[in-house]
């Protein structure tokens, strides 16, 4: 069986912003010049967050899915969501730049 890992490239050290020409392209297209200047520090600096630091506990996370634990160890229906530990700070990295 093919491993998946296989078909996806290698992303390690690649800013995710610099990387994408079309995102770029499309901000000068659609932003005044004015902000598209503004954006690009901050993009820059986003994409390059989510290349190093957003990009490894997402590969954490991903390993092990979100799991429902419909009762507790009484009976009780309690329908909590247990996530693995990486993806509380991925999800908080991600709401910074909101």
């Amino acid at each position: 069986m093919l491993d998946q890992s296989e078909l996806m490239p290698d992303t390690g050290g690649i800013n995710f912003y610099s990387a994408d020409p079309d995102l770029s392209f499309l901000l000068k297209r659609h932003l005044s010049a004015e902000d598209d200047h503004r954006a690009q520090a901050i993009l820059v600096e986003m994409g390059a967050v989510a290349s190093q630091k957003m990009d490894r506990l997402a590969e954490l996370a991903n390993r092990q899915g979100p799991v429902l634990v419909q009762f507790d160890k009484k009976g009780k229906r309690v329908d909590e969501v247990i996530f693995h530990p990486a993806y509380r700070p991925n999800l908080a990295c991600s709401v910074l730049w909101q």
